[in-house]
């Protein structure tokens, strides 16, 4: 950068210089005068070069922190995301294999219950992620967007090059409080999870994203929002246990949701409701058609204890898909009728720090169905179970290992058993 006081300094010289040539030696005065001059142009040709550097930096400086801006713009935008590597040993063949992450398929499938298969060993890096973020100003606020993916989508295998399709996390608009687009569901509370390395796969977890309108108002201690979510239905079945409902988007109203969370140095507490319809629409003669209004609600708290806090968390009702990995059915069909199938279950995460860059979770959770299930299906399920144990190392700045015990139980209708367990190890780097 050029400074002013030298360029003040030239010219003073060149004041001087010019009086004392002029005193001696007037035929140079004019060829003297006019170096001046074109050093004064190439002087002034350097500020104006230097401002124009100066105001380019400065747009793509962007004010918000992490963020950067393009010239020309008034958006500002930010990339993050992280590198995940999940490796696991699970018992019964049902491994954390590159096509199947789910932890509770290989039980609610059927296929270890009873099984003798020998454990399995699996890497993957499909939970990776990577996000854009952007933030343009509106009058004295701004609209944002957030976009998200990771590589779990469909194709590809284990065969050769280990591909898969980039598959859609999040995509929404946010203003004025305002939401549009792609999230988590309003009946999620993430104080209810923990850092769990299988995350959402707690027995109790409400664990789903889906297209929604939500409005969010802040008020002193907390917040309230309401949100008009996709509707859609899991399964439908019979009471022998047949799936009944093979077009699952009957559905004309939307899942509508309310919630009110508050806050405070005591912790924080979360109260969510949701309406539903659940629809089969056939037009076959001697098929269903019918429908039926029901709800669930969700109850979630999270305190600080010793050096930790702990979550807890209620639900009950027609939770159906919305109960992660979905054990039960949305409803089912009884005498012609379509009546909404209710589960309930409770939840309790522990989350302890032992040190800086050191911590561990120590998660229980339990559902059960709250329908008699005697005259169901004998291979309904009735309960499911789960128990997560672990610790999570930062040895650098931006990077975390961990290391989780996982122990998961199903018990069906006729009263039969199943537990299996999972050791798993991640490794993630944040940009």
């Amino acid at each position: 950068m050029v400074d002013k006081t030298n360029l003040k300094i030239t010219l003073l010289l060149s004041a001087f210089l010019s009086t004392y040539v002029n005193a001696y030696d007037g035929d140079r005065v004019d060829e003297i005068e006019k170096k001046i001059e074109l050093l004064q142009q190439s002087l002034l040709e350097v500020k104006k070069q230097q401002n124009t550097h100066d105001k380019v930096e400065k747009e793509l400086l962007s004010a918000t922190p992490g963020y950067f801006s393009v010239l020309g713009s008034e958006t500002e935008f930010k990339i993050s995301g992280f590198v995940h590597l999940d490796a696991g040993v699970m018992e019964s063949g049902s491994g954390i294999n590159n096509t199947n992450f789910s932890t509770y398929a290989p039980i609610l499938n059927g296929t270890v219950i009873g099984s003798d298969k020998k454990d399995t060993f699996d890497m993957s890096i499909r939970r990776s992620q990577l996000r854009l973020n952007t933030k343009t100003p509106i009058e004295d606020k701004s609209i944002q967007t957030h976009i998200e993916v990771d590589m779990l989508g469909s194709g590809g295998d284990e065969n050769f090059t280990n591909s898969y399709d980039v598959r859609i996390r999040q995509a929404y608009v946010t203003y004025n409080g305002w939401l549009i687009g792609q999230t988590y569901t309003n009946f999620l509370n993430f104080a209810s999870l923990g850092e769990i390395a299988n995350l959402g796969q707690h027995a109790n977890a409400l664990f789903i994203r889906q297209t929604q309108v939500k409005y969010t108002s802040k008020f002193e201690g907390g917040s309230w929002s309401v949100s008009a979510e996709n509707p859609y239905e899991s399964k439908s079945v019979t009471i022998s246990g047949d799936i009944k409902d093979t077009n699952k988007d009957d559905q004309l109203i939307p899942d509508l949701i309310g919630r009110v969370d508050l806050k405070g140095d005591w912790g924080t507490a979360g109260l969510a409701m949701m309406a539903r319809k659940l629809v089969m629409d056939n037009s076959e003669p001697g098929s269903v058609d019918d429908s039926t209004i029901s709800g669930a609600v969700s109850m979630t708290a999270r305190f600080p204890i010793l050096k930790g806090s702990v979550g807890l968390q209620a639900n009950y009702g027609a939770l159906g898909r919305y109960l992660e990995l979905g054990p039960y059915p949305d409803s089912y069909v009884e005498n012609g009728e379509l009546r909404a199938f209710l589960a309930k279950g409770a939840s309790a995460v522990y989350g302890h720090t032992w040190r800086p860059g050191l911590r561990s979770t120590l998660a229980l959770a339990y559902t059960a169905s709250a329908k008699d299930l005697s005259y169901f299906s004998p291979s309904s399920i009735d309960k499911t179970s789960s128990l997560q144990a672990n610790v999570f190392w930062d040895p650098i700045k931006k990077t975390t290992f961990g290391l989780e015990y996982g122990l998961y139980g199903i018990e069906l209708a006729n009263g039969l058993k199943q537990d299996i367990y999972r050791w798993q190890m991640t490794a993630q780097y944040n940009f």
